[in-house]
Parts: C-alpha cells; sequence; structure tokens
C-alpha cells in the first residue's frame, strides 16, 4: 500500500500544485482499485469450476457456519446460476 503522505511531501518538494497532488493520488487511488478487482478476478478464476448440473461457473465458498476453527479448512463450490453447491 502506498503511502500518500510521503507522496505529496515528496510531490510538494518537486513543485507540484496542490491540484497535481490530489490529481495524482486520485489516479493512484483508481489504479489500486482496479488492480485489486483484476486480482480478485484472477483468484475466482483459478479456483472456480464448472457446475455438473448446468454447466455455468461455481464460485468458491467458505462455510461460515461451521466453527470458527474450521472456517479455513471448510471451502464448496456454489453455481451462479442455479444454486448447486458441493
Amino acid at each position: 500500500m502506498l503511502n500518500y503522505d510521503e507522496l505529496k511531501k515528496v510531490m510538494r518538494k518537486e513543485g507540484c500544485t496542490e491540484e497535481e497532488i490530489k490529481q495524482q493520488i486520485k489516479d493512484l487511488m483508481e489504479s489500486e482499485e482496479e488492480w485489486a478487482m483484476e486480482e480478485q478476478k484472477e483468484q475466482e478464476e483459478q479456483y472456480s469450476i464448472i457446475c455438473p448440473k448446468c454447466g455455468k461457473k461455481a464460485m468458491p465458498f467458505m462455510d461460515t457456519n461451521a466453527p470458527e476453527e474450521l472456517q479455513p479448512m471448510i471451502y464448496g463450490h456454489k453455481c451462479e446460476k442455479c444454486g448447486w453447491i458441493e
């Protein structure tokens, strides 16, 4: 994660205006959001399976009703279309 306060200090030393600093930070925040969304999409693609019932994508999920000590180990898949659960 980028330290925006440090970036502001450096940009001020370089003679950038407050407007330029705000725009740069806005652009960087948007880039970080896009990167995080892309990363999440790649992970979903990597761990998703094809639903045997309807042939659509079944996404991974964790059983939040399981005891807390078991939660990290209990995974399954749920179809986005028909609701099939593995």
